[in-house]
């Protein structure tokens, strides 16, 4: 009969109803613990009694932290599970000799990331601005020509390592490569945010940069196949390493030397695409990649100092 109420005498029912709901609770000590509340046991995990702020500081850093690692994962596998479900398991088999030799260059920045933290947080924060400036710029620039050797000579690589059925798979290397540059500048930025300590919405744009991922490859696998699926990557890594910047310029400013970061990647990129033009053989992709140096040095590149070295 209550539903049926309108106006003051509804509102008035509520209140009522609200009012009885209280006094049970408060009264039926038997049953809520009364004024004293129900009596709730400490939180136990694996027999670990969770208990004090640092605890629970360490569970929530750990909580973002497998979010970011999870997230990461997602941009890394998300091509490879829609490919072979939107192109079959051939076009799948081309993209992952593609992947395994661009990932030539991650086992090398593997060793970057495993290095670079400790020695990051050890610098003075005044020092530390200045330095990872400089870091960025020669990551970017050691990434990008070593994108330069395997974009150009990876057709005669896979050639040596694989069978013909296999060659294939050449043809996304060059754009792999570059989410791999990326993802080197996403280590050197990231390191300011944990210097800081303000982990904490990491995951939020890890998250977003692979739903990104995810959505870039249901629009361009259908159409493009395995180079739809590369680009996905490529623009993924770089939507995180834009959030991941913007974030940390915020929590801990670096004055990075953005114009010199830029050079570094075009002036691969440009090589990159003339090799592909040209179709010179491998010495011209050998030639290419040596004279990536000299193409940087003709764009205004280097400081006046590292001129004189």
């Amino acid at each position: 009969p209550i539903l049926r109420l309108k106006g003051h005498y509804l509102a008035v029912a509520t209140l009522g109803f609200g009012l009885l709901i209280a006094i049970t609770l408060a009264n039926e000590a038997a049953w809520t613990g009364g004024p004293d509340g129900m009596p709730v046991p400490r939180l136990m995990l694996f027999g670990w009694r969770i208990a004090g702020a640092a605890t629970w500081y360490w569970i929530t850093a750990t909580t973002f932290l497998l979010g970011a690692v999870v997230a990461l994962n997602l941009i890394d596998f998300s091509d490879r599970f829609f490919l072979v479900r939107i192109k079959g398991e051939e076009e799948l088999g081309l993209y992952a000799i593609g992947m395994r030799i661009s990932a030539a260059l991650l086992f090398v920045l593997a060793a970057f990331r495993t290095a670079w933290p400790a020695f990051a947080y050890s610098l003075p924060e005044d020092e530390a601005k200045r330095t990872y400036g400089f870091v960025l710029t020669y990551v970017t620039f050691f990434a990008s020509w070593a994108a330069v050797a395997l974009g150009l000579c990876s057709p005669w690589i896979i050639h040596l390592l694989t069978t013909p059925d296999f060659y294939g798979g050449a043809h996304v290397v060059p754009v792999l490569v570059f989410a791999f540059v990326v993802f080197g500048m996403y280590i050197v930025v990231v390191t300011s945010i944990g210097r800081a300590g303000r982990r904490g919405s990491n995951w939020m744009i890890t998250g977003a940069a692979a739903l990104f991922n995810v959505a870039l490859n249901l629009i361009l696998i259908p159409p493009f196949g395995m180079t739809g699926a590369a680009i996905s990557m490529v623009a993924s890594y770089f939507a995180m390493f834009l959030g991941i910047t913007w974030k940390a310029q915020r929590v801990f400013p670096v004055q990075y030397q953005w114009r010199r970061v830029a050079l570094a990647i075009g002036a691969a990129v440009a090589l990159v695409v003339t090799g592909k033009v040209v179709h010179g053989g491998l010495a011209a992709a050998i030639g290419l990649t040596a004279l990536y140096p000299f193409v940087l040095a003709g764009v205004g590149f280097y400081l006046p100092q590292e001129r004189a070295r």
